[in-house]
């Protein structure tokens, strides 16, 4: 309880926010508006405006992003950011979260999800049988089927 009110209230630091396991933050921000977002969207890097106003709605729209950026009210791990600011996978904390903070008292918990193309999709397939797959629906629906062309 006291780290969630240093968190919330106090004077916490980026440092402060990694020395604490994934299971607490989330416990934390339990009740703030979260998203989610793709690990590789992060490997090369994530504009600060895509990511606050398309990937994430934190905002509304891109000029409202630029204007809250550039007047040093938005935050990412309790660091003010600038417009040259890209996200990038050295900004996750406890290996599946980034905190967003606008303003004073908005705080968002973006939740970074890691997918592993090599060994399961979404659909438990590989990328081997997934190229399979694609190729048999792609031709079943190249086929002329009974019923549906009459002539």
């Amino acid at each position: 309880a006291l780290k969630a009110s240093e968190i919330l209230f106090g004077k916490a630091t980026e440092d402060s926010l990694r020395n604490i396991d994934g299971d607490t933050l989330a416990d934390i921000f339990s009740g703030v508006p979260q998203f989610e977002i793709a690990a590789t969207e992060l490997s090369e890097g994530l504009d600060i405006i895509a990511f606050g106003a398309q990937k994430t709605q934190i905002f509304s729209s891109n000029g409202e992003a630029r204007k809250m950026i550039q007047a040093n009210g938005f935050s990412i791990n309790k660091n003010k950011v600038t417009l040259e600011k890209s996200i990038t996978q050295d900004d996750v904390i406890s290996g599946q979260y980034i905190l967003a903070q606008k303003g004073k008292k908005n705080y968002f918990l973006i939740r970074v999800i890691w997918l592993d193309l090599n060994k399961s999709s979404i659909w438990g397939l590989n990328k081997v049988n997934f190229k399979f797959a694609r190729s048999i629906t792609n031709n079943y629906w190249r086929q002329p089927h009974r019923g549906i062309y009459r002539w």
